[in-house]
């Protein structure tokens, strides 16, 4: 499809992948679910995807183009997202990606993979960041910016949801999208 041109490749990045054994990173094994199932990206919240964008890890520009990509243009097929990247730099790996076979049986179950894979690496990220601001804290200090930053990441890291989480259930006949919005205020 002419009308959305594939992105440019961005430049690699550290070499430490999240790795989950025998099917490679977590990157490469939600890239590899959203070319078998793109149908499933239409009901992850943005703010999931979002969520990777500070993540430090190689494939990561890929897929969160490839999700912003069928979220403002859904794909029916695999061929057709395939088609959409005919002319990118990373055509070719995605191609051999879409050609092996998937153990994630249908839609749904490819939904569950695909929440599952971001939200561990938006815990990873934020693992990172804490990690980062800890090392700096012990040398030169932190700013008050990077002291309330360092503060929400403890709170996100000590606090986060289990991978399995789905923000769609109902406790008691309140989302918990509702419930998580609630304390966050608190």
């Amino acid at each position: 499809d002419a009308s959305i041109p594939a992105p440019a490749l961005a430049p690699p990045r550290s070499p430490r992948a999240a790795r989950s054994t025998g099917r490679g990173s977590l990157v490469r094994q939600a890239v590899q679910t959203l070319l078998h199932f793109p149908g499933s990206v239409s009901r992850i919240p943005a703010t999931e995807i979002e969520a990777l964008g500070s993540l430090d890890e190689p494939g990561v520009e890929i897929l969160v183009q490839l999700l912003e990509g069928v979220r403002q243009q859904p794909a029916a097929s695999t061929a057709q997202l395939l088609e959409r990247w005919r002319d990118h730099p990373a055509a070719d790996r995605l191609g051999r990606l879409a050609a092996e076979a998937s153990i994630v049986p249908d839609e749904a179950a490819a939904l569950d993979e695909l929440r599952t894979a971001l939200r561990k690496l938006a815990q990873g990220a934020a693992a990172a960041e804490l990690d980062a601001l800890i090392a700096k804290e012990s040398g030169n200090g932190l700013s008050p910016e990077e002291r309330e930053r360092q503060s929400c990441r403890m709170a996100f890291t000590l606090c986060a949801p289990p991978a399995n989480f789905d923000p769609e259930t109902d406790v008691e006949g309140i989302p918990v999208r509702s419930l998580v919005q609630i304390a966050w205020r608190l």
